[in-house]
C-alpha cells in the first residue's frame, strides 16, 4: 500500500473570526490554528508521516499556546524523522517546560497523534487525555483505538465510556499535558496496529464527540461516499448546534 488519501476541517465557537482556537491540528504540512477550515483533502507525496490534534484546555489559561506547542513538536518530530515514543514524550515535556512554563504556567492540552508508515502498513498510536484516534472500517463501522484518560474512565473501568451518560462531574480529564516544571509522570496510552486498504484512521478532539456519538457518526459516514462529503456534514451539524465546543478532525484513507 502506498497511497492515502488526508482530510481534515477545523472550527472556533463563537461569532468571532478574532477568536483563536483552543485546538490545534497537524495534517503532515502544517499546524492548523483556524477560526473556521472548511473540509479540506489533499494526497501527501510521502509514506512516512504524522498526523495530531490536541485540544488546549480551557480552564487552564492560555490552552492555545499549549495545544499548538505540542502540534509544532509532531511537525518538529516528523522533519527530524523522529517516532512517536516514551521518550519523545519526555523529551518534549522538558522543551514544553523550558518554553511555556515560566510565562503560562498551567497552560494545559490533550494529545492525539499517530506515526504512518505506508510501506509496511504500520500505525503507531499515541494520546493523553479524551482526544481520539478510530479506526474506521470499509463498511462504515468506528472502533475507538484511544484510551479516555478521564475519571469516568477510571470509575468505571472502560475507557471508551459515553460522558453523556453520566452526571458531568465526571467527564473531567484524570491525565494531560501541563507546563509546570515537572517531568513527564502523567498516564498515556500507545499502542501499535496494521492498517489494510480501505480502512480510514481519523482523529478528533472532543468537541466532535461530546455531541455526536459514535452510532450517529457512523450512520453518517455509511450515508456518504466521501470522507470530504462526510466531514463536511459533521461540520454543517456542529455549527448548527446551540452551543459547540472547538473542533478539529483529521482522517487518514488509505487507499
Amino acid at each position: 500500500m502506498q497511497n492515502c488519501q488526508i482530510t481534515y476541517c477545523q472550527q472556533a465557537k463563537g461569532k468571532s473570526q478574532k477568536r483563536r482556537n483552543q485546538d490545534a491540528l497537524f495534517n503532515g504540512k502544517e499546524v492548523l490554528q483556524c477560526y473556521r477550515k472548511i473540509t479540506t483533502t489533499f494526497i501527501p507525496d510521502y509514506s512516512h508521516f504524522i498526523l495530531g490534534v490536541a485540544d488546549g484546555v480551557y480552564s487552564s489559561g492560555n490552552s492555545s499556546k499549549a495545544s499548538q506547542f505540542w502540534c509544532e513538536q509532531l511537525a518538529e518530530c516528523q522533519q527530524n524523522k523522529g517516532s512517536l515514543t516514551y521518550q519523545w514524550l519526555c523529551e518534549t515535556q522538558e522543551v514544553f517546560n523550558t518554553k511555556l512554563a515560566k510565562h503560562y504556567f498551567g497552560a494545559t492540552t490533550t494529545l492525539a497523534a499517530v506515526e504512518i508508515d505506508l510501506k509496511v502498513q504500520q500505525v503507531k498510536l499515541l494520546n493523553v487525555g479524551d482526544s481520539r484516534i478510530y479506526l474506521i472500517n470499509s463498511q462504515g463501522e468506528w472502533r475507538q483505538l484511544s484510551y479516555d484518560h478521564t475519571l469516568l474512565s477510571e470509575l468505571t473501568n472502560d475507557p471508551t465510556a459515553n460522558k453523556n451518560d453520566y452526571a458531568s462531574i465526571y467527564s473531567g480529564l484524570a491525565s494531560y499535558l501541563v507546563a509546570d516544571f515537572q517531568p513527564f509522570q502523567t498516564a498515556y496510552f500507545c499502542d501499535r496496529i496494521t492498517v489494510q486498504k480501505g480502512e480510514t484512521l481519523l482523529l478528533c478532539t472532543d468537541g466532535l464527540t461530546d455531541t455526536l456519538s459514535v452510532k450517529k457518526c457512523s450512520e453518517i459516514w455509511q450515508k456518504y461516499a466521501t470522507n470530504q462529503q462526510r466531514l463536511n456534514v459533521f461540520h454543517k451539524i456542529l455549527l448548527n448546534q446551540k452551543y459547540y465546543d472547538d473542533f478539529s478532525i483529521i482522517c487518514c484513507e488509505f487507499l
